[in-house]
């Protein structure tokens, strides 16, 4: 399963302005590319990605003045390689992190 988010504005809100998490097992593996998208002044993450099973290109977004972090990696694991590339992304003004990484 895949999914593609393209040239799209998220301004305000609660919670993260893009969340992507699988809930299906570990036979389940996605391929997402999120590109050319404007999120901010959301009360939450910016772009929030969780569970070690998600593959995600994600380039060329605008990701601004969000409460939280502007771009979140979480529960990655020892799969962390799986995500396939972050590139041109503008990551600013944002309360917490630029980009945080835990797992």
């Amino acid at each position: 399963t895949s999914l593609t988010l393209t040239k799209n504005t998220i301004f305000g809100g609660q919670g993260a302005g893009i969340a992507l998490d699988t809930q299906d097992g570990p036979t389940t593996t996605y391929y997402n590319t999120i590109s050319q998208n404007s999120i901010s002044n959301v009360a939450g993450d910016g772009l929030y990605i969780t569970n070690s099973l998600i593959s995600a290109t994600v380039e060329n977004n605008s990701i601004d003045n969000n409460t939280q972090s502007g771009i979140v990696l979480s529960e990655v694991g020892e799969f962390v390689n799986a995500f396939s590339a972050f590139r041109k992304n503008r990551v600013t003004n944002n309360g917490e992190s630029g980009f945080f990484l835990y797992y």
